[in-house]
């Protein structure tokens, strides 16, 4: 039994790399990846009730593909719905899930942790993925130990991704790391030349000081010779108005009043 659990094991592994599965698979792989990824990368970031809505839609379109495939196994259309009833129950029980995982995701009707558990794309793809392998095999789809192989199937992927998960930590905690010193690096490297800046800002203001006190001198200096040619230019004023002012005669005498030629002096007796 354990040689044949095996031997079903790889038929799976080898059945999901041929062309007509891969077609189905290889999105789901990549979409499954590239989500969980995403989330171990941006652990702050939690989806939201929309992405578990968008996840559950995953179950509905791979049922819809497992009975396109049932229908058209050897051109017997609905009869094989009844030759390969194993199958058929899968891919109805797929649907029904779909169906009521969408649901309940819509109506917001489990608690966001159970919700994000069951609508997880680990979760949701990894049963897609099982169920195709189980429709899409032409093993004896009615025994035991093809639903176990399955099963074991799951379990071992399941625990490859969780195993995956403790380098991958690593190695984003390592990025996160490298990151937060080259910001660290970046401000110290921003205070340095804050502190040149400041260092060349006091010396532009001690230049800028002392260009005043220089000015300042000038200005002095300058307003004190004007100050000083105002008052010559004061001084020689005063002397100029009193030559200007000084009499022409002395005071003792009186200066003889003259008149023009021809000009008849008027008597005081009232003559004009």
């Amino acid at each position: 039994m354990v040689v044949e659990i095996f031997q079903n094991i790889g038929y799976f592994l080898h059945l999901t790399v041929t062309t007509e599965l891969l077609w189905i698979v290889f999105p789901l792989a990549v979409a499954t990846i590239v989500m969980l990824v995403y989330f171990e990368r941006y652990k702050e970031e939690r989806p939201g009730w929309n992405t578990y809505v968008a996840n559950s839609l995953v179950l509905l379109f791979v049922s819809v593909i497992l009975f396109k495939y049932i229908y058209s196994i050897n051109g017997a259309g609905l009869n094989n719905f009844v030759t390969f009833l194993s199958k058929f129950i899968v891919s109805l029980f797929i649907l029904l899930g779909g169906v009521i995982i969408l649901s309940l995701n819509f109506e917001h009707y489990l608690p966001e942790k159970i919700a994000m558990y069951l609508s997880s794309p680990l979760t949701l793809n990894m049963v897609a993925y099982i169920a195709i392998l189980y429709v899409y095999s032409e093993l004896d789809s009615s025994g035991f130990v093809i639903l176990l192989s399955l099963l074991i199937l799951f379990v071992l992927l399941v625990s490859v991704w969780h195993i995956l998960r403790i380098p991958l930590k690593k190695l984003f905690v390592h990025l996160k790391r490298m990151k937060e010193k080259e910001k660290l690096d970046k401000i110290l490297g921003e205070k340095v030349e804050i502190r040149k800046k400041k260092k060349e800002l006091k010396k532009e203001e001690r230049k800028i000081k002392k260009e005043k006190k220089e000015v300042k001198k000038v200005e002095k200096k300058t307003e004190e010779e004007n100050l000083k040619e105002l008052d010559k230019q004061k001084k020689e004023a005063v002397k100029l108005k009193k030559v200007v002012l000084r009499p022409e005669y002395p005071r003792e005498g009186r200066v003889p009043k003259t008149y023009p030629k021809g000009h008849k002096r008027n008597k005081r007796a009232g003559k004009k």
